[in-house]
C-alpha cells in the first residue's frame, strides 16, 4: 500500500484513513498503523482484543453415590438421555485461554480439592454410559477441540470453583467450520466422596476474539 504524506485521503473497503500524515486502520483489523509525515516512520500499535465470557450449566442428577476416578459427570444416569451442555462462541472462532467451573454444591462431600477434566467439542459426542459411569465416548471423537484440567479450591459457604487450563499448549485456538456452538463434557479425574446430588455446575469460558 502506498502512503502519501500530507493532505487527507481515504481507502474504502479497508477503512484506512489518512489525515495530516496519520494512517489509522479501523478496529475491525488487528492493528493500528501510524505514519508520521515528518519522519517518514511507520509504526503499529496492537488493538485490544475482544474478550467474552459465555457461560453454560450442567444440572447434576439426584444420585448420592460418590464419583470415582475416571467417571463421567452428566445430567442423566442413562447413556441415551445424556444432554451434552454447550456455550456460544461469538463469530465461531477465537482463542480459549482458560475455563472456570463453579458448583453450588455445599455438601460436606463437595468438590474441594478434587481434579476434573473438561473436553470441548465441535459437535456433541455420545457416551456409552451415563452419569457416574466410565467416561467412554461412543461416537464423535473426531469433533474434539481441546481438553482442560484443573483442581477445585477450598469450599466456600456457597460452593467451590476450579480454574481449568489446557492439557496441551498454553491455549486452544478454535475456528468452527459453521455455527457458533461449543459443547463440553466433564470427567472426574480424582476419586472422591463427592456426590453433587441435584447440584448445578456453571462453566465460564475466557475467550479472546
Amino acid at each position: 500500500m502506498a502512503v502519501h504524506q500530507g493532505g487527507s485521503s481515504s481507502i474504502s473497503g479497508g477503512s484506512v484513513t489518512l489525515s495530516g500524515g496519520v494512517v489509522t486502520v479501523d478496529s475491525s483489523t488487528p492493528v493500528n498503523v501510524i505514519a508520521n509525515a515528518s519522519t517518514n516512520i511507520i509504526g503499529a500499535t496492537a488493538l485490544a482484543p475482544d474478550i467474552t465470557n459465555p457461560t453454560s450449566t450442567l444440572q447434576g442428577t439426584s444420585a448420592t453415590t460418590a464419583y470415582s476416578a475416571g467417571q463421567l459427570v452428566a445430567n442423566s444416569s442413562v447413556a441415551g438421555s445424556v444432554t451434552v451442555p454447550s456455550f456460544t462462541m461469538a463469530g465461531g472462532g477465537g482463542v480459549i485461554t482458560k475455563l472456570g467451573l463453579y458448583t453450588n454444591d455445599t455438601a460436606a462431600s463437595s468438590w474441594g480439592g478434587q481434579t476434573v477434566q473438561v473436553d470441548l467439542w465441535r459437535a456433541a459426542p455420545t457416551f456409552g454410559n451415563g452419569d457416574r459411569g466410565a467416561y467412554s465416548v461412543a461416537s464423535g471423537m473426531a469433533n474434539q477441540i481441546a481438553s482442560f484440567s484443573g483442581t477445585f479450591g477450598t469450599k466456600g459457604a456457597d460452593g467451590v470453583v476450579a480454574m481449568l487450563v489446557p492439557n496441551s499448549g498454553v491455549y486452544a485456538t478454535v475456528k468452527l467450520a459453521s455455527g457458533t456452538t461449543i459443547y463440553w463434557s466433564e470427567l472426574a479425574v480424582s476419586g472422591s466422596g463427592t456426590t453433587m446430588a441435584s447440584a448445578v455446575q456453571t462453566l465460564t469460558a475466557e475467550i479472546l476474539g
